[in-house]
């Protein structure tokens, strides 16, 4: 997607949901105000049956309904009560939305829906973590809510982490070889370091550096000669096989 004249592109990754694959996406919006109509097309477009937005700029907490030609969908949304700073918010289609059992609300940086599948239940959580000029308590105060929070996703369920990291986990590995999959982008950041501490010491393994792509297949940012990858997906260890795919879909804009 795009936030203004920023290159912000949709992460895609399907996962197995009543005999078929789910495709689960991303788009960092930077402002979802008056472009949730655009955000729905987009996802229309492209069959994603659930999308998670990070920086949604939306204050409270809400449910809204929205209908593109013939298809519904609901956006479930969690924001700040008095400012729109941060926000964050998951998007499913019609389908998904009949098996939504439970919406957990932490703040306006994290936020889950618990689905019904054909043999399990799924959590999706949605999160947007502070900036790389953020201060260290807000970041530290940040990954123990997040910690926290996958914590409380029973190790029975399947749990997908899609959003906004704000960090650089780079090209390979490098002693983070169980969480990171040697097929990343770019050079690592303070940042993407405490992401693959967070996911080393939690045994969760980030799916974009397990797939092998072209660089504009990873490249999740992009403003002028400035390229970054920090939106990301992040499963249990023991449900990567599961993911056939994530890859990057660059062009869509949301203006």
């Amino acid at each position: 997607a795009l936030n203004g004249q920023r290159v912000r592109r949709i992460s895609g990754s399907p996962c197995v949901f009543k005999n078929k694959f789910l495709r689960i996406g991303t788009i960092n919006v930077g402002s979802l105000s008056q472009r949730s109509i655009e955000v729905v097309d987009i996802i229309d477009r492209r069959n994603i049956d659930i999308c998670c937005l990070p920086e949604t700029k939306w204050k409270s907490s809400g449910v809204k309904e929205i209908v593109i030609g013939n298809n519904g969908y609901m956006l479930f949304w969690s924001g700040h009560d008095k400012n729109s700073y941060a926000g964050v918010g998951i998007l499913v289609n019609e389908h998904v939305a009949e098996n939504v059992i439970e919406i957990k609300r932490q703040n306006d940086r994290l936020m889950s829906l618990k689905i019904r599948t054909e043999n399990e239940l799924m959590t999706v959580i949605s999160t947007y973590a502070p900036q790389a000029g953020e201060s260290n308590e807000l970041k530290e105060s940040y990954w123990t809510a997040l910690t926290d929070f996958i914590h409380s996703v029973p190790e029975n369920e399947q749990l997908v982490v899609g959003g906004d990291l704000n960090g650089h986990v780079g090209l390979n590995g490098d002693g983070f070889d169980h969480s990171h999959g040697n097929n990343g982008y770019g050079a690592r950041n303070e940042d993407g370091i405490r992401i693959l501490e967070f996911a080393e010491s939690e045994d969760l393994c980030i799916l974009n550096t397990f797939f092998k792509k072209n660089d504009e297949h990873l490249i999740t940012y992009k403003s002028g000669s400035t390229a970054t990858q920090i939106d990301y997906f992040i499963t249990r260890q023991k449900d990567l096989l599961r993911f056939r795919d994530v890859i990057v879909i660059p062009g869509d804009a949301c203006v």
